[in-house]
């Protein structure tokens, strides 16, 4: 290895290293973040990916019922199954994979920079060939691109929500397959006068000079030549497939090549063909003199470039990423079509889609050049008229845009002709050819690859942003995420630019801009730590949707404080009736669990039959409302409720194990049983209905069942306390005391404010001599839930087995006063007072036990001893 080599892999090698120091630096802080957003039904609540029985779902139609997404993203649900075999339920781990995979494709962006400034390079565009060109190294735009793009805010979310890892994705296979096809035209393989790869659209009027015989062979293609002219080809076709796979907006990717080989073949023909003269001078007579000498210059320019058109593409490499994508839509629409997909355009017009989604694209460019004003979820208010600054802006910036893009455009071109084999000057009405100097040439070449690549760029960021602009319907209209891969255009245009300043300008600009997007960037990671920071802070910005606010009230909800999420959720009817949308089912389920939090049953049954009246096949409502039936007492409209939830959706799990409460409730243990197997058979993993079938069995005494239904709860979800507090029961009444005191243990340490665990851990005790630790929990039992009787009862009898019998009773009388009727507190109370030599009270007292329960045998034989005496 020489070292002009050894140089050049020291300089990739440190500035990939700059890259990816710099990628990992800037999203850090986001690897203590918490599951958020869309995180909980892709990845917390999804049972489809917490089993690889479950991998064959990935290709049939089960995969829109349980994977949680709307369109059919495989590759990316993929993902998550092996995350969760990796990390299982921890953030930490998802957060990192999301942190390589965005350095992954920063790395292949400056591969990708490299390989289309060498195809832009080939005619000295971006190399040095004279001193009096100034050199701007391919390497210096490659790197200040990548850093660019990985420190801009608008990236963000992509990387700190785990969910949105389908642009992560897209874009790296998007990239490789762009890169494949690169290197194929690098090694001179994927060219039009490639035998392998025919182009039937080539023009033959041209030809390539013959070559000696004695190098004619080299331009043979060998066996070797066509293996890696296959391997490419089919590389390039797979991760193109599999970027679909991901994400929908990479279909864009075939266009992006259309334009690079036109730019890039226009820039590289020859000169003009004479038609063109032809055509013009005929415009120019048929207009009467009109068409001047200029445009008559640019159309010469326009039929350069249609006429580069034939050539921009290999045929048939070109039709194979044709043939993909016909395949993926077919796919998309037809085979795995999701039926829950029903969205339209606002309010029902494309005219005011057309309106808005102007809007959007401004306020997308504004985002991407000052990224002050980013939120995870925005108010975007619909437009009716062009007549408002909210359309008239945009459009003109838009305008502006296209111009100077036209500019550049003019410029490039220009820059060809004048460095092509003829200098083309125009004097008075002769047009005359005549040679530029080398100088010029290598000039006008430096200048016109500027151009070209910052067209490049321009049309990067239009073409990757069309399949989020709603022309296909979205669920949400405008998100920072969609600008992932459009905003690339933009960092490669800054950084072509700024590549082109003077040093003495541009290394200050750089770093400030650098530094001003790391800034941002690593502050708005702070803001996707969790679900509540994240709406909390959102909510504060004008630009939150009524969704910022529903999501907001749903946290507060979750934290015990029902007030604030009702204050929530009557901001999110306000915002939501301010973009036409009145018919907000969620928000009125929400509000319904927090009325129910509250203990305002009624005014949550109301809440909820009004999400039920704007939706009426809403299952989430009709099964909560059973449940506020339920709670209420009325038995027979949370029966209708349960069954109306079911034939609905007969696949509702949910309401299964509801009914089973109900049949509990109602004595029908067997035909809870029958429905609690039910919900079971549809939903494997579903630890509540394992925990309710468990208390059958053990209802039934039959404790072998009850033991496999909590332990197979236990195993779905191992941090249900109730579960473990039961297993311990059964334990007990199996005779293995010290496998139940460490389930109860355990049950203490996932939730040390849960009361039954402390009593149940306290009678074990007694069982193995302990009587000093059982009073202990017994004491804290009664500490946590005062109200309960059972636990002033036992604490009481721990006394009383002490020799404490004045503690006893208090604890007893406790008992007396809360459940009056609770006959073994009342025998425990006699027993004291006959010890005490207060005969006739605690004969009273029995008295009354046998009252409350005729068969008690011992308060029948203290009686009797009475009688006897």
């Amino acid at each position: 290895m020489n070292k002009s080599s050894q140089n050049r892999i020291h300089l990739h090698t440190t500035a990939i290293s700059i890259i990816i120091v710099l990628s990992i630096i800037t999203y850090l802080n986001c690897i203590p973040s918490q599951f958020i957003y869309d995180d909980t039904s892709t990845i917390v609540e999804n049972r489809l990916i917490k089993d690889w029985k479950n991998f064959s779902t990935l290709f049939n139609h089960d995969y829109f019922k349980y994977s949680g997404e709307l369109t059919y993203r495989p590759i990316v649900t993929l993902s998550y199954f092996i995350d969760y075999s990796l990390w299982h339920l921890n953030p930490i781990g998802y957060h990192i994979v999301n942190m390589a995979l965005h350095t992954i494709n920063v790395v292949l962006i400056y591969i990708l920079i490299l390989l289309l400034l060498h195809q832009y390079g080939k005619q000295a565009v971006l190399k040095r060939t004279s001193p009096h060109v100034d050199q701007i190294p391919p390497v210096r735009i490659a790197v200040l691109t990548c850093l660019l793009f990985t420190v801009h805010p608008v990236v963000s979310e992509v990387v700190n929500v785990i969910s949105y890892r389908e642009d992560l994705f897209a874009m790296i296979l998007l990239i490789a397959s762009f890169i494949f096809f690169l290197l194929g035209k690098k090694k001179g393989i994927i060219e039009p006068n490639n035998p392998f790869f025919h182009n039937p659209f080539q023009d033959t009027r041209e030809t390539t000079p013959a070559l000696p015989e004695h190098e004619a062979h080299k331009q043979l293609p060998t066996k070797s030549l066509f293996k890696s002219t296959v391997s490419l080809y089919i590389g390039a076709l797979i991760t193109y497939f599999l970027a679909l796979h991901s994400k929908e907006s990479a279909a864009v990717l075939p266009v992006l090549i259309f334009l690079f080989e036109l730019l890039c073949n226009t820039q590289m023909q020859g000169k003009p063909a004479t038609p063109v003269d032809g055509s013009a001078q005929k415009i120019n007579q048929y207009s009467g003199g009109l068409v001047s000498k200029f445009v008559h210059v640019y159309l010469k320019k326009v039929f350069f470039i249609l006429r580069a058109i034939p050539r921009v593409m290999p045929f048939t490499f070109f039709c194979g990423y044709i043939g993909i994508t016909v395949v993926y839509l077919t796919i998309r629409f037809f085979i795995f079509h999701n039926p829950q997909e029903k969205i339209v355009y606002p309010e029902g017009s494309f005219y005011i889609n057309l309106l808005t989604m102007t809007k959007v694209l401004g306020r997308y460019l504004t985002h991407i050049f000052l990224p002050l004003h980013l939120n995870a979820d925005y108010h975007v208010l619909y437009l009716k008229t062009s007549w408002t600054p909210s359309f008239l802006i945009p459009l003109f910036l838009l305008i502006s845009l296209i111009f100077i893009a036209i500019r550049l455009g003019k410029k490039a071109i220009s820059g060809h002709f004048c460095s092509s084999r003829y200098g083309i000057f125009t004097r008075g009405d002769e047009r005359a050819f005549v040679p530029p100097s080398n100088k010029d040439r290598i000039s006008n070449n430096v200048t016109s690859g500027k151009y070209t690549i910052m067209i490049f760029a321009i049309l990067w960021f239009f073409v990757s942003i069309l399949p989020v602009m709603n022309i296909i319907p979205l669920a949400n209209i405008m998100a920072d995420r969609y600008l992932y891969l459009p905003v690339l255009g933009f960092c490669l245009f800054i950084s072509t630019a700024l590549a082109h300043m003077r040093i003495a300008i541009q290394y200050p600009v750089i770093i400030l801009f650098i530094l001003f997007f790391l800034i941002l960037t690593v502050a708005r990671n702070d803001i996707w730590r969790n679900e509540f920071t994240l709406w909390h802070k959102s909510s504060q910005s004008p630009w939150c949707s009524f969704t910022t606010y529903n999501n907001l009230g749903t946290q507060y909800n979750k934290k015990g404080y029902p007030d604030m999420a009702l204050q929530c959720y009557q901001k999110a009817l306000q915002k939501a009736n301010e973009v036409g949308f009145s018919r907000y089912a969620t928000v009125y389920y929400n509000i319904g669990n927090a009325y129910e939090k509250k203990g305002l049953l009624q005014q949550a049954v109301s809440a909820y039959k009004n999400a039920i009246l704007i939706k009426p096949d809403y299952t989430q409502a009709r099964n909560n409302l059973g449940k506020a039936y339920f709670t209420l007492g009325q038995y027979e409209d949370a029966f209708i409720e349960f069954n109306n939830t079911i034939t609905i959706d007969p696949d509702f799990a949910y309401a299964y194990n509801n009914l089973g409460v109900l049949y509990s409730k109602l004595g029908k243990k067997d035909d809870a049983l029958a429905a609690y197997k039910k919900a079971l058979s549809l939903d494997p993993q579903y630890s509540d209905a394992y925990y309710n079938l468990g208390n059958i069995y053990e209802a039934k005494m039959q404790y072998d069942l009850a033991l496999e239904a909590y332990q197979t709860a236990i195993k779905f979800n191992p941090t249900q306390v109730y579960v473990h507090n039961n297993l311990g029961t059964i334990y007990d009444k199996k005779g293995l005391v010290e496998d139940a005191i460490r389930e109860y243990k355990h049950a203490i340490k996932l939730d040390p404010t849960y009361p039954y665990s402390y009593n149940n851990l306290g009678a074990s005790l007694i069982k193995m001599g302990d009587m000093d630790g059982a009073l202990i929990e017994f004491q804290k039992a009664v500490s946590l839930l005062p109200d309960q009787p059972d636990f002033h009862f036992n604490l009481g009898y721990m006394y009383l087995q002490k020799g404490n019998p004045d503690s006893a009773l208090r604890e007893l009388e406790v008992v007396r006063e809360i459940a009056p009727n609770h006959a073994e507190a009342l025998f425990s109370i006699g027993t004291i007072y006959y010890k005490q030599g207060d005969k006739e009270k605690a004969r009273n007292i029995w008295q009354s036990v046998l009252r409350i329960n005729p068969n008690h045998v011992k308060a029948r034989k203290c009686l009797e001893m009475f009688m006897d005496k």
